[in-house]
């Protein structure tokens, strides 16, 4: 394109009409055009006119947003899928408490079958509160990783622990299958926690009632550890 007037080159509306803003304001303008393509990009434009009278010339950045514009529309839908999710546990603990208030208190079996509910739903709504703590730390920027050895089976018992009552509310039998015995490996332990727990809970989520959840590992052939929900 060496040569050419900008609008030979460049044939996207937007963008031509924000140079012929600038050359008639003499103000920078910033904005994003999308690329009229299969590629889908989104490009942050800056335009910026050269000093002198008359303008000279003027100065045209282009960066590429298309992957930052995409993880913000994945931390939308993240959250919009977290509120409504919220809404669920929230609703169930106050049936369950407004049924306890209403007599169900004075029936042993009913009170403990109830409060167990509610403790169920506290749990996920802690979860779920934990999930949009970490959204909030990793955009600010201020994610600390404490990055420690971890060996696997006694870690994923842990996260098994969390979900045992979910998972025998829906009767579904938690199995792990250890095929490489004493692995190691190295991961900031709170958010392997949180990773892992949220793989096991959507796990119990959709897996039928009696049903069978199998976690296991092994060293792949790059000496890395495929773990694996199933």
């Amino acid at each position: 394109a060496e040569g050419k007037a900008l609008f030979e080159s460049v044939r996207n509306h937007q963008l031509q009409k924000s140079v012929t803003e600038v050359l008639k304001t003499l103000e920078p303008q910033r904005m994003e055009v999308e690329l009229e393509s299969t590629s889908d990009r989104i490009l942050g434009v800056t335009t910026t006119p050269l000093p002198g009278t008359p303008c000279p010339g003027l100065v045209i950045v282009l960066f590429d947003m298309t992957e930052l514009r995409r993880l913000e529309s994945l931390r939308q839908e993240f959250v919009a899928n977290v509120s409504h999710e919220l809404k669920t546990p929230l609703s169930s603990i106050k049936a369950y408490t407004e049924t306890l208030i209403r007599g169900a208190m004075d029936d042993p079996e009913i009170n403990k079958t109830f409060l167990l509910r509610i403790e169920e739903q506290a749990d996920r709504l802690h979860q779920l509160i934990l999930d949009l703590i970490s959204l909030a730390s990793i955009e600010s920027g201020n994610q600390v990783f404490d990055i420690i050895s971890i060996e696997l089976k006694p870690f994923v018992e842990s996260c098994l622990v969390d979900q045992q009552k979910v998972a025998e509310s829906k009767q579904i039998e938690l199995i792990i299958e250890e095929k490489d015995p004493g692995i190691k490996v190295k991961a900031d332990e709170e958010g392997l926690h949180q990773i892992l727990g949220n793989l096991i809970n959507n796990a119990i989520k959709y897996t039928p009632d009696q049903g069978r959840i199998t976690i296991r590992w092994q060293l792949d052939k790059r000496n890395m550890v495929l773990l694996q929900v199933q």
